[in-house]
């Protein structure tokens, strides 16, 4: 068990990389972001992080680290078994980590972090999905207050459900994944297409094209809504959830959630069910770095 007041959270996304500093009493007190390299090898992802817990003297005082990264995560040996934005196969990050900075490291799926971290939120409930929409689409579930993984790790990939056989391939393998129409990377080809725009600033820039009634941008969103719905109504009629949390890049821009998504969503419901509480996540930027702390608590790192 770390003996130190410090462990570092680590947040690897597709397209940014996130260092917090957080103190056993559970308060973050240091913030650094970089860009996740490209490409994004191992090696070159532990350097960004190693510069990162460089910047500030407090990191070499933190006496353990937790990572977040996406794709299939086996956290109790420490290896990520595949990751389709990273093309990581079978990497044993933790190992790795740890031989670079000489402290236990413990690795696990970034959004099963983030849905731990809203478990110990105000949201929270024993039965609930958390949808993380940003580089990639994921899913956190939770049953009977616990995290559901599954048997192979694959429990909650919303975003390699096939939404469109005729469409483009996934970094996965497969065509037409809801990743590919979700995904920011495949919602900012979706409007460029259309648009003939470089995207610049996305997906701020498909916001405020909806907000104007920018054709491009609303078709780009009524696409978006049609897959996520069908996706996510499958997995609301399966797991009959009583809330479904939205995060990620695309999840915060709640507000536009409601005019396109909702009403499909609504009609691919089993007629006369409940439809679960749908609602932002409150967390931010940071969701990740609470589930970090709700897992340090579950290892008994956090001063109680």
């Amino acid at each position: 068990m770390p003996h130190s007041k410090y462990f570092v959270a680590i947040d690897i996304g597709g397209t940014n990389l996130r260092a917090y500093l957080v103190e056993t009493n559970g308060a973050i007190i240091v913030h650094h972001r970089d860009l996740t390299p490209s490409p994004p090898s191992p090696t070159k992802v532990i350097n960004v992080v190693d510069n990162l817990l460089r910047s500030d003297h407090r990191y070499q005082d933190a006496s353990a680290l937790i990572v977040g990264v996406p794709g299939l995560v086996d956290s109790e040996m420490g290896i990520v078994r595949k990751n389709s934005n990273l093309s990581w196969v079978d990497v044993p990050f933790a190992k790795l980590a740890q031989e670079r900075w000489s402290r236990p490291v413990l690795i696990e799926n970034d959004v099963r972090l983030h849905t731990l971290g809203e478990l110990a939120s105000s949201t929270a409930a024993q039965n609930m999905l958390c949808v993380v929409i940003g580089t990639g689409v994921a899913m956190g579930i939770v049953v009977n207050g616990q995290i559901y993984k599954g048997s192979h790790l694959i429990a909650g990939e919303l975003g390699h459900l096939t939404v469109d056989t005729h469409g483009v391939l996934c970094g996965c393998g497969k065509m037409g994944c809801l990743e590919t129409v979700c995904g920011v990377r495949g919602l900012s080809r979706l409007y460029s297409q259309c648009s003939g725009d470089i995207v610049s600033d996305f997906p701020r820039q498909l916001i405020d094209g909806l907000s104007m009634g920018n054709t491009c941008a609303v078709e780009a969103w009524r696409y978006l809504s049609e897959s996520l719905a069908w996706a996510l109504s499958a997995a609301i009629a399966l797991f009959d959830p009583e809330k479904v949390i939205m995060g990620g890049g695309l999840g915060v821009f709640y507000p536009a959630w409601k005019e396109y998504f909702w009403p499909l969503l609504d009609s691919y419901l089993i007629p006369g069910t409940l439809r679960p509480q749908i609602l932002p996540s409150a967390l931010g930027e940071q969701a990740v770095t609470y589930g970090a702390i709700y897992l340090a608590r579950s290892a008994g790192w956090m001063e109680t």
